[in-house]
């Protein structure tokens, strides 16, 4: 076939040995690429290049394939939310305690009817809920309640002196971004799961809620129908 480039070609890749020694099987195209012709597959010395095609079927086999390894993928990685996590086991956790510097854990509360409240020293709502929430301790906890409170504060020095001047009669402990994430990523505080005595939580509130309506709450997990 003789030179398989014109002298005016000007290739994007130099052309290596391999092409030079078997110049009767390639082909310039527009004077810019290299095309292989094909090979016959009876070729003695050189190895025939063949690209797969599927059939019909088999790309459908394919495709269902890649559909099913995308929706269990989307399962997986769906973000937990607060709701999603109602009558789901409440995530345990383990944190430091304001008070005396101790790690308390959800379980360690077992059998319980438990109240966890995530708040804040810069919330005012969040401060509204206190005298509420230590008047359903002082009235519910000799039925097998408690209250165990969350701080999200930056810091523990303003929930330090916050607990020097009010007188809880509940755990506080200081939160991490990993217990919110296994809560589900809430956006708002305050935010209270309740959870009843087998560790599954029974209802997700978000916001303040009246003294009432929280001990109706409280009340029916204490003693389900």
């Amino acid at each position: 076939m003789g030179d398989y480039l014109p002298s005016d070609a000007s290739p994007i890749h130099p052309v290596s040995p391999f092409h030079q020694a078997i110049p009767e099987y390639c082909t310039a195209y527009e004077h810019k690429y290299i095309i292989f012709k094909q090979v016959p597959r009876d070729s003695p010395s050189l190895p025939a290049f063949q690209i797969a095609s599927m059939t019909k079927k088999q790309s459908i086999v394919f495709a269902s394939i890649l559909l099913i390894l995308a929706l269990v993928w989307a399962m997986l990685h769906r973000p937990t939310t607060p709701d999603a996590l109602s009558h789901s086991e409440a995530p345990d956790f383990s944190l430091t305690a304001i008070e005396d510097g101790k790690q308390i854990q959800l379980s360690d509360y077992q059998g319980k009817v438990k109240l966890i409240v995530f708040w804040a020293t810069w919330c005012a709502p969040c401060l509204a809920e206190i005298p509420t929430l230590k008047n359903l301790q002082n009235e519910l906890g000799p039925k097998g309640f408690q209250i165990i409170g969350i701080s999200l504060d930056d810091g523990p020095e303003p929930v330090v002196s916050l607990h020097s001047q009010v007188e809880f009669n509940y755990p506080v402990l200081m939160g991490t971004q990993e217990t919110v994430a296994a809560y589900g990523n809430f956006t708002g505080i305050p935010t209270s799961f309740l959870v009843d005595r087998k560790g599954f939580i029974h209802t997700v509130i978000p916001g303040l809620v009246g003294e009432g309506a929280l001990r109706e709450l409280i009340l029916s997990a204490i003693s389900p129908m």
